[in-house]
């Protein structure tokens, strides 16, 4: 299916911070977001201390987009590489040294390659209609002492192809919770991803992070007693799609098997995953851990399938412009599943696929 490429006007980069707003009514109806990102060349003034790959990444303090989209730049850079199986989009440290242009790039993973049908979880433009993704950028100073973004412009570059009549995406929520002691609760959901970061991108330690536990609906015990070594280890050896390692300059695939971590990944689906095999958590998801990591300085970031229930897809499929009436018909997409399990719930089956909409015969 062709690639479709839309990019927005042009926003002049706030050099003291603040939000930018992106109306998103130039994506045309009828097609859905496989992926995205942000794009920024600014000019920027460096002082001795130098500004990292990880401070230029902390600019973006915000990515919102409603209730379904809310994250950091350090945030969904992590989620990508948890999804992608790489981190491919690190700067370069920059040095000190007045006037340097710089290309900065933030991405917003939409569909997922890990899934048998990864653009069902790509959001239909349709729905976006009238509203914008709000970017809330950071004022270098704040990052690095004496550091001044001079100038500069951000775009936002979407990725589409044309949305399959009679289909309504499935619905993915992107979030964060502060991790504020030594137990974090989550929302419920299908996680396909939830990955730890500190505010400032600096890496988390063994010391900081020990006897990690992490439970599912007061029961079910996801992770018990693990240690980050141990998860660097899973994650390399299940997601990574390659052996160099991320450094403080550099790309790479995957985390080190000892010593500080840039992310911490407590899920990473692995390629070829079906939805209804995912965790599926109905009430809440928690976190505990021993160790030194302080409050407020780090976020765990995640990505989950929202179960919705069967009147939820057809109030979707209403705004998708379909037409619907009683004999619609509401079937998972994929064509070996029909209707829903005999004694499953619709939210724990064809709720958290896409959906066809179809007319009975």
């Amino acid at each position: 299916m062709a690639r479709i490429i839309r990019i927005s006007a042009s926003q002049n980069w706030l050099t003291g911070g603040g939000k930018l707003q992106f109306p998103l009514d130039f994506l045309p109806v009828g097609h859905r977001i496989t992926a995205a990102h942000l794009e920024a060349a600014i000019t920027i003034d460096v002082p001795a201390a130098g500004f990292t790959a990880d401070q230029q990444t902390a600019l973006v303090t915000g990515i919102e987009q409603e209730r379904r989209l809310r994250t950091t730049g350090l945030g969904e850079s992590a989620i990508d590489w948890s999804i992608q199986g790489k981190d491919t989009v690190r700067p370069a440290a920059l040095t000190t040294g007045n006037g340097q242009v710089v290309s900065l790039f933030w991405p917003l993973a939409f569909s997922d390659p890990r899934n048998i049908q990864g653009n069902d979880h790509a959001p239909a433009t349709a729905f976006l209609r009238g509203k914008t993704l709000d970017v809330y950028l950071a004022k270098a100073a704040d990052i690095v002492a004496a550091t001044v973004v001079q100038s500069g412009t951000v775009q936002l570059v979407c990725f589409l192809e044309p949305l399959p009549e009679g289909v309504v995406p499935a619905s993915i929520v992107k979030g964060y919770v502060e991790v504020i002691g030594k137990e974090t609760r989550l929302p419920a959901g299908r996680y396909t991803d939830l990955v730890m970061v500190k505010n400032d991108g600096t890496t988390i330690t063994e010391a900081e992070l020990g006897n990690i536990q992490l439970t599912m609906d007061g029961s079910t015990n996801l992770l018990e007693r693990a240690r980050t070594p141990q998860l660097a280890r899973q994650f390399n050896y299940f997601r990574s799609k390659g052996t160099t390692q991320q450094a403080a300059s550099a790309e790479g695939e995957a985390l080190p098997n000892s010593g500080a971590l840039p992310m911490v990944p407590f899920i990473s689906t692995e390629d070829g995953y079906k939805a209804t095999k995912l965790a599926n958590v109905r009430q809440q998801l928690v976190l505990t851990f021993d160790g030194t990591l302080a409050a407020n300085v780090a976020r765990l970031f995640y990505r989950y399938i929202e179960p919705r229930t069967a009147e939820a897809t057809i109030k979707g499929a209403v705004k998708l412009g379909y037409k619907v009436g009683a004999k619609s018909i509401v079937d998972p997409k994929t064509a070996s599943k029909k209707g829903v399990p005999e004694g499953a719930r619709y939210e724990d089956s064809a709720g958290i696929m896409a959906a066809r909409i179809t007319e009975a015969d």
